[in-house]
C-alpha cells in the first residue's frame, strides 16, 4: 500500500512538471496585451500595409514584409474578446479589401495568428 501510494505521488508530481513545462513562457490569459501575426495576400498584387481597428477604438497598423507577412499589436483586448476589422492595403488600389474578425486573449503565448487573404 505504502509503495502504491508513492507511486502515485511521484506520478502526480512528473505530470504537474511536465504540464507546467508545456505552457509557454510568458503565458498570460489574464493580460490584455495581443500581438497579432500573419499572412496578408491580395488577388493581383502585392498586399503593403496592413491596419486594424477594434470595436472598443483601439488601432494599430503595419508595413508586409516582402514575404507577405505583418505583425500587429493590442493592449486593450477584453476577456470576452473583441471585433477586429482588418484592412489590408494592396498595390493595386482596387485589390484592398477588409475583413473582420473576432479577436480573445489567447490561452497560451501572447500571439495569435490571423491570415488575411482576398
Amino acid at each position: 500500500m505504502r509503495k502504491t501510494v508513492s507511486l502515485l505521488a511521484s506520478t502526480g508530481a512528473a505530470g504537474a512538471l511536465i504540464l507546467g513545462s508545456a505552457l509557454p513562457a510568458g503565458a498570460d490569459p489574464n493580460s490584455p496585451n495581443v500581438g497579432i501575426t500573419g499572412a496578408a495576400r491580395c488577388p493581383a498584387s502585392l498586399a503593403t500595409g496592413v491596419a486594424i481597428t477594434t470595436s472598443a477604438g483601439e488601432s494599430d497598423t503595419s508595413g508586409v514584409s516582402a514575404g507577405g507577412f505583418y505583425s500587429l499589436s493590442l493592449q486593450q483586448v477584453p476577456s470576452v474578446g473583441t471585433v477586429a476589422t482588418f484592412s489590408v492595403e494592396c498595390s493595386n488600389g482596387s485589390d484592398s479589401f477588409s475583413r473582420t474578425r473576432l479577436i480573445t486573449r489567447p490561452i497560451s503565448g501572447k500571439v495569435v495568428s490571423v491570415n488575411l487573404f482576398s
